[in-house]
């Protein structure tokens, strides 16, 4: 029994030693990140092309992002937008980590996001404190972007139509939840977005671009390609083998073309630390009213846990029977021999 409550004790101890590590890194290295002017900067394009990469979710894949990101830089992208999901819980220490790992991509273009469901449950203001707008439209060289809001409510249409009307060119449309049935390889729209795929015919829309559904499918109907790609570096954890997405758009005058970038599976022990560190622990510790007491509690317990391990224990008094055992042997024991 002794030695099963050592092993509690000294679990306790590598908890707290491992609490205060990551703190400890938080507190060194980290900061409250934003993105930079390069990713806040008004896009601007005026050239006859336009070379787009297309991200999916990504949540706590920053390792399988960070591999996709470098493709899309020799790709020689002008532009990359993101399909909402791009962190796995909206809360501060997330956000600072998923703007972190962008920064360190350098792609050095405009970077926009769609948010997701994970991107706003929970963290309210966050995603356009940190982010941006939710939805907006700008033109792109020879196509126009449309990003809209949908990813936990269905579409506004009368919203979303006035974003479309006001474009010029063709238009990419970006979302986070599909609009279309991603389990099949047939055209079949999800419930709710009958209307949306009948109001985007009467626009220029050439592309619609989603994340959310864990995988990624490609379907075309009547002049329009739908993408979704549910995996740019995320997976669920039981798809230790799902491949990571990354999408790739040229448009010029003429046409608009896309391509996948399948890469296998990244798990960056790095970035798991990281993801530890400054997503959950120092969350918690820095962040949460019950993280600091709960961390004190711990501690307390662990020093009187100590105390009571290491407290020696009394010697047992002798018990009845072994009283009377001594008593009767003294009694019976033949007397010692008197020498005259």
């Amino acid at each position: 029994m002794k030695r099963l409550l050592w092993a509690a004790w000294w679990t306790g101890v590598l908890l707290v030693v491992v609490v205060f590590a990551c703190v400890t890194f938080v507190l060194v290295t980290g900061r409250t990140w934003a993105l930079d002017s390069v990713y806040f900067k008004p896009p601007a394009n005026e050239r006859p092309s336009a070379k787009i990469a297309v991200f999916g979710d990504t949540q706590k894949g920053l390792a399988g992002f960070a591999a996709l990101a470098e493709m899309a830089k020799a790709e020689g992208v002008d532009l990359a937008i993101h399909t909402g999901d791009l962190v796995s819980h909206a809360d501060i220490g997330h956000y600072d980590l998923a703007i972190l790992w962008l920064q360190r991509a350098r792609l050095e273009v405009p970077f926009r996001v769609v948010p997701g469901n994970h991107d706003i449950k929970g963290g309210e203001g966050l995603f356009e404190s940190r982010i941006g707008s939710r939805e907006t439209s700008f033109r792109w060289g020879p196509v126009h972007i449309v990003m809209i809001d949908n990813a936990v409510a269905l579409l506004d249409l009368k919203t979303v139509e006035p974003l479309l009307a006001a474009a010029s060119k063709p238009i990419l449309l970006f979302m986070h939840v599909p609009a279309v049935d991603t389990s099949s390889k047939t055209f079949a729209p999800k419930p709710g977005y009958a209307r949306f795929l009948e109001m985007i015919r009467k626009y220029p829309v050439r592309a619609v671009f989603s994340g959310h559904a864990h995988g990624y499918t490609r379907v075309e109907k009547d002049g329009i390609v739908f993408i979704s790609n549910g995996v740019g570096g995320d997976s669920d954890s039981w798809q230790f083998d799902q491949k990571a997405y990354l999408t790739i758009v040229e448009a010029d005058g003429k046409t608009i073309r896309d391509s996948a970038i399948v890469i296998e599976p990244v798990i960056g022990i790095w970035a798991n630390i990281e993801h530890l560190a400054i997503g959950h622990v120092g969350e918690i510790v820095l962040r949460r009213p019950w993280g600091p007491p709960a961390l004190l509690l711990l501690i307390v317990a662990l020093i009187l846990g100590f105390r009571r391990l290491r407290r020696k224990k009394p010697p047992e008094a002798p018990k009845k029977e072994e009283l009377k055992l001594r008593f009767t042997t003294a009694k019976t024991s033949d007397p010692p021999d008197i020498v005259i």
